[in-house]
Parts: structure tokens; C-alpha cells; sequence
């Protein structure tokens, strides 16, 4: 495990990318109060807000490219997935640091932020940062073409991919809850698909329902999904559900917060470095709870492959 570095920013010039939709709209309000909270932490800043899904990658890659000292995500887990995105094109990218606003926060809990702006923007100010792990997943787009995308937290195809679809238009109305409430939804609708499963190197048949791979413990607003997950041990944790009945499936749902469901009937938990998921019937493909395309999808590793500001890394 890395240890913290100390490099204050206090001499440079950090951007913030806020992302005024994150939050329910609520980051729209609370941006230009973080901008004097990081100025009162002795932060040089420039800002810039995000005009639609995918700009604060471009945003990013160019500040990286510009020498910035530290580039900010403001907003919540899926605008630091779309800033670390950007900064992953650049050769040397500087490190990241969050302003977390979003609904989820699960980066929060990996990176041991504070809760309030002020606190957040002092933790940045001081430099501490450290390297983590950055999972990639390739997929395959509307379009029917191959993609890659990194992820910070987990990427998977299956049961929570359409999960993450049914909680996005919820998240206003019920919050935190969308996640858990969507699920029990999407339970109705669940179903094996018979795949190919290759896992480091061997492949099997088998009847899937959901491949989840973790970068980190917590997904989904706090759900504890990989208890053992590190994201500093060059490992993705993978959790598969094969071909359950849709009470076992609401089983593993109901433990999933308490970490307690990777012994359930029908569930398969454990480290891998490289995991692919060929369908006999599309499955929808998730990267850091944003639905991106659909199967076939590949998920593997890049050891310690961005520096990110954080109180701590905690691990499962």
C-alpha cells in the first residue's frame, strides 16, 4: 500500500470541473460556494461547468494537458468517473481530487473524504495523495463497436446494469434509495443468460445472471458488494451470480449491505486480474453506474494507474 504524499497546491493552479446536474441539480446551487472554500484553503482555481454527459472527459484531458497542478471533479461518483477518464489520456496526468456532491458518494467512503465542502477543500489543499488501481472495461456500443472505458469503483453486464438503468430516473424522487428500490423492481425481469465466462485465462459455460467487478468495497450508495476489495492490490474482486430463482436473487440483494451475501447458493466471490463475458443474448454494461453499452464485455486492470487526493484508501 502506498503511502501518503505530502505536495501542497497552495503554489499552483488547480481547475475544478463541476458537474451542475450532479446531486439532483442540487452541485447547480453549492459550486460557487466550494470555489470560496478552496480559495479560503489557499487554493489558486480556475472552474468551468459541464454542458453534457461526456464533456468532463474532454474537460479533463485538456487540463491535464494545460500543466494544471490538480484537476477537482465537483459533482458525484459518475463525473469523477468521466474527469479520471480525461486524465487517463494524458501521458503524466495530474493528480485527482473530488468535491463530491452526488447522490451516491461511494468515492468518499474508498478515498476517506470529509462530509462537508470546507473539510474536502482543506483535505486538497494539504496534497496528500496516493495511487490507486483503475479497473477498464471494454463493451460494445449502440453503434455495435468496441469500446474501452475506465472505472474507479466496479463495472459489471447483467441483472445490475439493468439495475442502474431502471434507479437513474429515480434518483430525484427517492435519493440514495434509487439504487435499492430499482432493484427490487428489476427482480421481476431477471434471468440467466447461458455465456462463455473467462476468468484469468479459463473459460466455462455457465448461466449468468450478473457479473460484478470491484475495484472497491462500496458501490451502489454504501452497499458493501466487495468485502474484500482493495484498491491498491493490483486485484479486481469478482462477484458472480449464476442461475438462481428470484428469491435467492432478492436474498443476495438484501445482504449485499451487510457484505454477507458472497456465501449465498448460487453465488461465486473471489480475486481475478481479467474477466470476459461472451452471452448467448445481450446483457447491458455498466461502468461507475453509468450504463454504457451491452456485451460482449472484458473487464482487467492497470495497477496503480492514477494518483488521486484522498484521506486514506480504506479497503473491505
Amino acid at each position: 500500500m502506498d503511502t501518503p504524499v505530502d505536495k501542497s497546491f497552495s503554489n499552483g493552479m488547480v481547475q475544478v470541473i463541476i458537474n451542475p446536474a450532479a446531486g439532483s441539480g442540487s452541485t447547480g446551487e453549492s459550486w460557487p460556494g466550494a470555489i470560496v472554500a478552496l480559495r479560503e484553503a489557499g487554493l489558486r482555481s480556475a472552474y468551468v461547468l459541464t454542458e453534457a454527459p461526456g464533456h468532463a472527459t474532454a474537460l479533463a484531458r485538456q487540463a491535464g494537458l494545460d500543466g494544471y497542478d490538480a484537476v477537482i471533479a465537483m459533482g458525484g461518483d459518475g463525473t469523477a468517473n468521466e474527469v479520471a477518464n480525461g486524465l487517463l489520456q494524458v501521458t503524466s496526468p495530474p493528480p485527482l481530487a473530488l468535491l463530491q456532491t452526488g447522490t451516491g458518494c461511494d468515492l468518499s467512503r474508498l478515498l476517506g473524504l470529509p462530509v462537508s465542502l470546507m473539510a474536502q477543500a482543506q483535505l486538497i489543499a494539504r496534497g496528500e495523495t496516493q495511487r490507486v488501481d483503475v479497473g477498464y472495461c471494454r463493451y460494445t456500443n449502440a453503434e455495435l463497436v468496441s469500446k474501452e472505458r475506465a472505472f474507479l469503483l466496479l463495472a459489471g453486464a447483467g441483472f445490475t446494469s439493468a439495475v442502474i438503468e431502471r434507479s437513474l430516473g429515480m434518483k430525484r424522487w427517492v435519493g440514495g434509495s434509487a439504487y435499492f428500490v430499482a432493484a427490487l423492481l428489476e427482480l421481476f425481469r431477471a434471468q440467466a443468460i447461458p455465456s462463455q465466462l473467462t476468468m484469468d485465462g479459463t473459460a466455462e459455460q455457465v448461466a449468468i445472471v450478473e457479473t460484478m467487478v470491484l475495484n472497491a468495497p462500496w458501490v451502489g450508495s454504501g452497499m458493501f458488494a466487495g468485502p474484500g476489495a482493495n484498491a491498491q492490490d493490483g486485484l479486481l474482486e469478482a462477484l458472480l451470480v449464476l442461475g438462481v430463482s428470484r428469491w435467492r436473487l432478492l436474498n443476495v440483494v438484501l445482504r449485499v449491505y451487510r457484505g454477507s451475501h458472497i456465501d449465498q447458493p448460487g453465488v461465486r466471490y473471489g480475486t481475478t486480474k481479467r474477466v470476459a463475458v461472451e452471452p448467448e443474448a445481450p446483457m447491458p454494461v455498466s461502468v461507475d453506474g453509468e450504463v454504457v453499452g451491452q456485451t460482449p464485455a472484458e473487464f482487467w486492470l492497470a495497477p496503480g494507474a492514477l494518483t488521486v487526493v484522498a484521506g486514506g484508501v480504506r479497503s473491505g
